[in-house]
Parts: C-alpha cells; sequence; structure tokens
C-alpha cells in the first residue's frame, strides 16, 4: 500500500486524472476530454509553479508545424468560423505529451492499463448485453456506448491490440490474466460490431504487435482468421467478402468520395477547402431510403489534402511518420533489449506500435483522424509508450 501512496503523492492527483480520462475514453467523449482538460490545468500550475519540466519527445517539431499550417488556413476557409471550432482537435494532442510526462514507473504503466481495459470491457459486456442478446441474429449490428459503430469498433480494436500485446509480450502473471480474460468481451465486440475498416486493421495490428516477440506466431494468428472466415456465420463471411468486391454499394460509394476529394485538391491545392463538414461537396447517397451527403470522405490521406491542402497532407504525414518511426526507436532500446527498462514499458511500446499500424490501416478507408474518441486513446497509448522514466 505504501507505494501506491507514493505513487499518489506529488503529481499523484494529475495522474490519477489521467487514469480517470483512460477509464472515460472508452465510455464518454464528454467525460474524458473534460478530465483531460484538468490533467493540462495541473499539468500548468506544476510548471508555473516550478515543480515539474517538460521533456522533449522528439515529435514536437512535426505536430508544431502541422498544428501551425492548420490555424493558418483557416482565414482561407470559406466558414472560418466552424474551422476555429474544428480546430479543438489539437487539444486532444496533448494527451500525448501528458502520458508521456506523468505515465512514469511500473505502478503507473499497471495502472493505465488496468483503467483502459476496465473501460473497454464495461462498454463491451454493456452493449453485448443490450444490444445484441440474446444472440443468434448474427446481422445485427452493435454500436458500442458511442451509439457509432464505426467509433466503437475502432476504440475496441485499440483495447483488443493492447490486451493483445500483454498477453503476448507481459511478464506479470496477474497482468496478462487480466489481459487474457478481457480478449474474450473485447474480440466479440469487435466482430459483432461488423466494422470492415476495424477489423481489418485489428488484425494487421495484431499481425505486427504479434511479430514484434516472435514472427512465427502471426502464421498461427493468420490460420485462426482463415478458421473464422471458414467456420463463421454467414452474415459475417458475407461482410468480410465485400471488403474485397469493387462493386459493393459501400465500396462504390468511397470511390465517389475519393474522386470528389481529388477533384476539390486539384482546385484548392494549397490551402485547402477548410477544415470542416463537407456536405456541400459530397456526392448524394440512398442511404435508409433517404438522400444523404456525408460530411467527410472516408480517408486520412484524402481529407488532409481537401482540408488543408497538399502541404497539409505532407505535414500531417511526416507527423504520423515521425510518431511512428520514434516509437520504433524506442522499441530497438527497450523492446529487445527489456533489461534495460522496466518490464512493462516494452509491452506498451508493442501495443502502440500494434495501434499506430491498425489507426493507419483503417485511416485509408476512413477519417479515423478526425474522429475525437479514437484520437484520445491513439495519443495516450502513443504516450505511455513514450515515458519519459
Amino acid at each position: 500500500m505504501t507505494g501506491w501512496r507514493d505513487m499518489l503523492r506529488g503529481d499523484g492527483p494529475v495522474f490519477g486524472a489521467l487514469v480517470l480520462m483512460a477509464l472515460a475514453a472508452q465510455l464518454s467523449v464528454a467525460v474524458s476530454q473534460i478530465l483531460l482538460g484538468i490533467v493540462l490545468l495541473g499539468a500548468l500550475v506544476r510548471w508555473l509553479l516550478g515543480k515539474d519540466r517538460p521533456v522533449p519527445t522528439r515529435i514536437e517539431l512535426p505536430a508544431l508545424l502541422l498544428v501551425v499550417w492548420a490555424l493558418a488556413m483557416i482565414p482561407f476557409s470559406p466558414r472560418p468560423d466552424e474551422s476555429l471550432i474544428f480546430a479543438r482537435r489539437f487539444y486532444l494532442f496533448t494527451a500525448l505529451w501528458l502520458c508521456a510526462w506523468y505515465v512514469r514507473g511500473e505502478r503507473r504503466r499497471a495502472a493505465m492499463l488496468v483503467a483502459v481495459l476496465a473501460g473497454a470491457v464495461i462498454n463491451c459486456v454493456y452493449t453485448i448485453v443490450t444490444q445484441a442478446w440474446p444472440p443468434g441474429d448474427f446481422t445485427r449490428r452493435i454500436t458500442m456506448i458511442q451509439h457509432s459503430t464505426m467509433t466503437g469498433s475502432w476504440l475496441v480494436m485499440c483495447a483488443a491490440v493492447t490486451a493483445l500485446a500483454f498477453v503476448i509480450h507481459g511478464r506479470g502473471v496477474w497482468l496478462r490474466i487480466l489481459a487474457s480474460v478481457s480478449m474474450a468481451p473485447l474480440l466479440a465486440a469487435l466482430v459483432m460490431t461488423q466494422s470492415r475498416s476495424a477489423w481489418l486493421g485489428f488484425v494487421i495490428g495484431a499481425a505486427v504487435t504479434v511479430a514484434l516477440r516472435r514472427k512465427r506466431l502471426v502464421l498461427l494468428l493468420s490460420a485462426v482468421v482463415v478458421l473464422l472466415f471458414v467456420l463463421g456465420p454467414d452474415a459475417y463471411r458475407e461482410r468480410l467478402r465485400t471488403m474485397v468486391d469493387p462493386t459493393f454499394r459501400t465500396n462504390v460509394q468511397r470511390f465517389a468520395l475519393w474522386e470528389t476529394g481529388w477533384d476539390l485538391v486539384k482546385a484548392h491545392p494549397v490551402t485547402g477547402v477548410g477544415d470542416r463538414n463537407l456536405t456541400e461537396y459530397s456526392p448524394v447517397f440512398l442511404l435508409g431510403g433517404k438522400e444523404v451527403a456525408l460530411r467527410h470522405l472516408h480517408s486520412n490521406p484524402v481529407m488532409l489534402a481537401v482540408i488543408w491542402g497538399l502541404p497539409g497532407l505532407a505535414l500531417g504525414t511526416w507527423f504520423m511518420l515521425a510518431l511512428g518511426v520514434r516509437l520504433w526507436r524506442r522499441r530497438q532500446v527497450f523492446g529487445r533489449h527489456a533489461s534495460r527498462g522496466p518490464p512493462l514499458r516494452p509491452v506498451w511500446i508493442a501495443a502502440a506500435l500494434g495501434i499506430w499500424t491498425a489507426v493507419n490501416v483503417t485511416g485509408l478507408f476512413d477519417w479515423s483522424f478526425g474522429d475525437p474518441e479514437l484520437s484520445l486513446v491513439f495519443f495516450s497509448t502513443c504516450g505511455i509508450a513514450l515515458s519519459l522514466d
């Protein structure tokens, strides 16, 4: 007990708010962002009082240039007021640095894992009980507590990759048991979302996480995926088949959206059309018997180029690549030589590399960069992996 009390002294209240944020990130976007604000305020007070000193993570330059460019493009937006509101997305970036600065030490890394998995399991169990019970109707798609199939599936995807990392890479018995038990509701909910991008992101992210420990295990993972495809319910097999069917309705919609994006980039190659809802440019689709124009263009690269121009695409790509490279370098130092650091640090690095891969894979087909719930989880995980103790 003394160790846990010591963990909460000094900057302990700031860390305590971070733990609550990690729990709430899987359940409520409003509560989690309020808690992020409390953490940020607490950190600023400690910095002003000279109790803490920010330490660079070596990805500040690409992040700063992306933010500066995006803010500089607001006056060129046809709706600058809306673009200014959308600029709040950069507030979520702070989770990366706050986690890197305050999630230091094994107990804190363990506490963050418990919070992440607890929030995700609560989300999954509640959703399965309220939306998919009794079982048997495999055509039903669950939406998670977020009431959004996409957002909910991405959060579960990240939590499942994190749990898998602790099952494969972890050395502590109790944390591995916790992660193993958590996998059942996480994977069940992920399957029932029927989100193709989340499925693909999880499989590739999981493959990366597993390969970091033992490449041969990737073959076992591939065999499990094939077996599930062969033996799974017809509705799920059909859902998987549509991933490679260019004539499937939503695939055709994406092609049309990307073509629209290309036209917008050609018309506004430098400044873009502004970070805002793009319903006025979207082709009109028939969904549920109603004509609907979508608010985004279902692809991170396309959206970055459309809203901030080609320089914005270049800067956004640089930022994500710089983050991935930084995680990989941490893996080179701590992952292959675990004796150089605490045992939980390389596990979080493996989880972050898997999630980095999963998020970027889903981003090829969806606007995952623009999802606030996913962004908070993504940046928090990467920050824990880059912790500066």
